[in-house]
């Protein structure tokens, strides 16, 4: 495995964009016409978001057992194996936008990724840059820290939950390069969806990529984790310390997000999720076969770990 981050982010491409495989590479071949559509792949947890000219990067730092590393539907997430950085997962299947991260998530302009941190790395996703990113959940009260040398961190409300969006020539082509998908579940959830301002239409597929803890009995490891995703940032290791006593939980989304595909619990963590499902099953048990509607964040902070965007903004 190579021991730079940089050199396995930018093989490649001249400007530090990986040429991504054709949208057909291991997928089966689709029994009827194309299927066009959009993607959204809501990244939930923690990950490093490397901004490339024509790529994202994204770093999943190594938490060990603490957190679980998966992708695929919603509620259907699969296990993720780990691989080294330059045998990365692709997304494939979709077509490049030039689409921008928000200024309301945790951006680190100017920096990139060390070129020493490979270790600290359980995986690496190399998408196209998408046509949309949409941010939501701020942290309800702003991050306090212990330390925050270049004060980056302090104070802010950053948004936690990232949504890449993309358009499709075929929806059933799009797969993510190189990930086991069981033969009993299904690689896509296509949907098909009512847009208002069209007045027709759409497909949509959603993938889940997850990377955030299973459980809530871990005390500071919202703050542990931010730690160990500042060692993947060249000039910001050790800059950072968390007062995880501050960290806070999220704000559930408000608004209607049917017309792009998903719904707003499919941003909820591993732990609010099994929440809701508890919260569902006294519903249906008491024969009210719905979802109940969360007034407020469904868990106890510490609550959701804090991604970060760096590189070029262009």
């Amino acid at each position: 495995m190579t021991d730079q981050i940089s050199q396995g982010a930018n093989s490649g491409e001249a400007d530090g964009s990986m040429a991504m495989p054709a949208a057909d590479a291991d997928a089966s071949a689709s029994s009827g016409p194309p299927v066009p559509g959009e993607v959204n792949v809501i990244f939930r947890g923690l990950f490093l978001f490397v901004r490339r000219p024509k790529s994202i990067d994204v770093f999943v730092p190594n938490m060990g057992d603490d957190h679980v590393y998966r992708a695929g539907v919603w509620l259907g997430e699969v296990s993720l194996k780990p691989h080294p950085i330059d045998q990365p997962y692709i997304l494939c299947g979709v077509t490049p936008g030039d689409g921008c991260f928000s200024s309301g998530g945790l951006l680190f302009d100017g920096y990139d990724s060390d070129a020493t941190a490979a270790g600290r790395v359980f995986a690496r996703i190399v998408l196209p840059r998408p046509k949309e990113v949409l941010s939501l959940r701020p942290t309800i009260d702003p991050l306090g820290c212990k330390r925050d040398a270049l004060n980056l961190v302090s104070g802010q409300r950053p948004l936690c939950v990232h949504i890449l969006r993309y358009d499709s020539p075929d929806l059933m082509r799009v797969h993510l390069f190189d990930h086991d998908q069981p033969d009993d579940l299904p690689p896509h959830d296509m949907e098909t969806v009512f847009d208002p301002d069209t007045g027709k239409l759409k497909q949509f597929i959603n993938l889940h990529i997850v990377a955030e803890p299973d459980r809530d009995d871990m005390p500071g490891h919202v703050a542990n984790g931010m730690t160990e995703l500042m060692k993947l940032v060249s000039g910001l290791n050790g800059t950072v310390l968390l007062d995880a006593k501050k960290t806070t939980s999220l704000r559930i989304p408000g608004d209607d997000y049917r017309a792009k595909g998903f719904h707003p619990y499919e941003t909820f963590n591993l732990i609010e999720t099994a929440v809701l499902l508890v919260q569902a099953g006294r519903s249906w048990r008491k024969g009210k076969p719905i979802f109940p509607v969360p007034p407020q964040p469904v868990t106890r902070p510490p609550l959701s770990c804090l991604p970060a965007v760096t590189g070029s903004r262009s």
